[in-house]
């Protein structure tokens, strides 16, 4: 397998200073989920999603933007931890152009040195 770690890391590709991600986790306790929230800072490239990436997605007509992260640090959705059934957290945001983007999937190439991550847009309150 090749390691493309440093093609990801590549100043000629990656973002010029890291992006922030803002990490949700926590624990069912008494029947409501208290979180915890975490600010981390990661490197990697980030575009703009093709028009047919964006057909795949569910809300794909609705998308207000979206963009592919390649990162080699993992990235997460949504999740609920299987074997405790009491632990998880929500979907990733990350701080990208002074936007908040939420991942919606991740694909695991980690052989290859990277994750590949969806993002959209997140609209104004």
């Amino acid at each position: 397998m090749i390691n493309i770690t440093e093609i990801v890391l590549d100043p000629d590709f990656a973002q010029p200073a890291a992006f922030t991600v803002y990490r949700t986790t926590g624990t069912w306790t008494g029947g409501r989920f208290v979180s915890t929230a975490a600010t981390l800072q990661y490197n990697g490239s980030i575009i703009p999603m093709t028009t047919k990436e964006m057909q795949q997605l569910p809300q794909g007509d609705q998308v207000t933007g979206a963009v592919v992260i390649y990162t080699p640090l993992i990235l997460n959705t949504t999740r609920l931890d299987q074997n405790t059934l009491t632990t998880g957290g929500t979907s990733d945001e990350i701080l990208w152009q002074g936007e908040r983007w939420k991942i919606l999937n991740v694909r695991n190439f980690v052989e290859f040195g990277y994750y590949r991550a969806t993002a959209v847009r997140k609209l104004a309150a």
